[in-house]
């Protein structure tokens, strides 16, 4: 048995016409001919690009072609492995931003500046139990989710911590002195 090919480039052979007189249907080769169907046009070719650029150069038709299954099939594999790199891509860098926040939050410098508010301002220790703080602090750095502690014995010790140093440091200069 003969195997049958079938017309892909259907869009472009639509142009085609059926052989005429002593014209052949097939080369002898056994491929199919194209002859151009405008009148007068003696075109004859069975390769396809060779075709669509015959109708785009004589008769100024640019044909397309609709993708196969195949060729469509690619395209959605292609895409999607686009897509993955995307997002492995924006996944690393969101991590590496992520690290460069973290890396950015100086604790002991929270620390003293949190101990200062609270004294400077006469807050009560529970202040750092208030979630309008804790969003404040989030608000400018999300990552710094955890930098001043959520219980008042904590706000405490660290205000007590940083009497004790600031008093230290008072009794070297006064040495000094």
């Amino acid at each position: 048995t003969k195997k049958t090919r079938k017309l892909r480039a259907s869009n472009t052979w639509a142009y085609s016409r059926c052989p005429r007189d002593k014209e052949t249907e097939r080369d002898s080769s056994g491929r199919k001919l194209f002859y151009c169907k405008f009148p007068r046009c003696p075109f004859v070719s069975h390769v396809t690009t060779n075709i669509r650029n015959h109708l785009k150069k004589n008769h100024n038709l640019i044909i397309t072609e609709e993708e196969s299954l195949q060729q469509k099939a690619a395209k959605r594999k292609w895409e999607g492995y686009v897509k993955k790199a995307v997002e492995r891509k924006e996944e690393k860098e969101q991590i590496a931003q992520d690290q460069v926040l973290k890396d950015a939050i100086q604790l002991p410098a929270v620390r003293e500046a949190l101990a200062e508010l609270i004294i400077v301002r006469k807050l009560p220790y529970t202040a750092t139990e208030w979630p309008e703080l804790h969003a404040l602090l989030r608000s400018v750095n999300y990552m710094a989710k955890d930098v001043i502690p959520k219980a008042a014995t904590s706000a405490r010790r660290i205000v007590k911590n940083s009497y004790a140093v600031s008093r230290e440091i008072l009794q070297k200069k006064l040495r000094k002195a």
